[in-house]
């Protein structure tokens, strides 16, 4: 019984992981078209669309920020951006 609990508890809390995601304009929106993306009643999202405008500092902020939900699963960051950072 005991075994039963401790796996079903783990797969609870699996399930309620987010996937989080830091990059362009494409791959995010195809990230959102799937209904990954969230945003809560304070306007926080978990996805970052980064463009030649975005500073450094606020990617490497969303990314230690995102690594730092306690509900995130998988941080998706495209190749290029996580060069930069």
């Amino acid at each position: 019984k005991k075994e039963k609990k401790k796996n079903y508890l783990k797969s609870s809390t699996l399930r309620n992981l987010k996937i989080y995601i830091i990059g362009d304009e494409d791959t995010v929106a195809g990230f959102l078209l799937t209904e990954i993306g969230s945003r809560d009643p304070q306007g926080k999202t978990n996805f970052l669309i980064v463009d030649s405008k975005t500073p450094q500092s606020l990617i490497e902020e969303t990314f230690r920020d995102f690594i730092n939900q306690p509900d995130c699963g998988i941080l998706m960051i495209n190749q290029a951006i996580a060069e930069e950072i």
